[in-house]
């Protein structure tokens, strides 16, 4: 009789050993964190960069176009920019212009390529009213030398009407203006262009 209550106290004994056993385990995996293939996972949030370029809502791309014709010639004047919104009224930013120019006069032709690089900045005033400053050093044929161009460095100042986007109007003046090395007629520039 001994003998069958130790061997039923030992079953006993082995069976709940066994039962805790199994709800160690049982507690110990509910315990852990679900593994989510990487797929599935939400992207991981980064700090903020201070790079201009992963600002893209503050660049804005655009600039003018004209083209006029005549009986002995034509002008063509493309003038693309990019800038970026250091503030919500502040920009600056940089293009390039280039203008061709022909004419025919008693039968000699004249053909030059006007071009450089710009550089401006743009404050918000009222509304869209703006101020704006650039510098824009073109290069083109010398006067003197037929086989030689020369650098013309221009500043102008001004403003005009420019939304965040859409259609600017600009009125400018060439504070470097010299009549006698210019290839423009006067020192004022106005400029219809756009911005998107």
């Amino acid at each position: 009789m001994n003998l069958i209550i130790s061997q039923i106290l030992y079953l006993i004994h082995n069976r709940i050993l066994f039962t805790l056993v199994l709800l160690g385990f049982t507690l110990s995996v509910n315990a852990q964190r679900k593994l989510v293939p990487l797929d599935d996972q939400a992207p991981i949030e980064t700090a903020p960069t201070n790079s201009i370029l992963d600002n893209k809502d503050r660049w804005r791309f655009g600039g003018n176009f004209t083209a006029g014709f005549s009986d002995g010639g034509g002008m063509l004047l493309l003038q693309p920019i990019a800038g970026y919104l250091l503030k919500p009224k502040t920009m600056v930013g940089g293009g390039f212009t280039y203008i061709y120019y022909a004419q025919s006069y008693r039968g000699v032709k004249y053909e030059s390529s006007i071009y450089g690089p710009q550089i401006f900045a743009r404050q918000g005033l009222i509304s869209s009213l703006q101020a704006h400053a650039e510098y824009m050093p073109i290069n083109l044929q010398s006067y003197t030398k037929k086989d030689q161009r020369d650098w013309l460095h221009q500043l102008y100042v001004g403003g005009g009407m420019m939304p965040d986007k859409g259609v600017y109007i600009l009125l400018l003046y060439n504070v470097l203006y010299d009549a006698n090395t210019s290839p423009f007629g006067s020192p004022w520039d106005i400029r219809i262009g756009m911005m998107f």
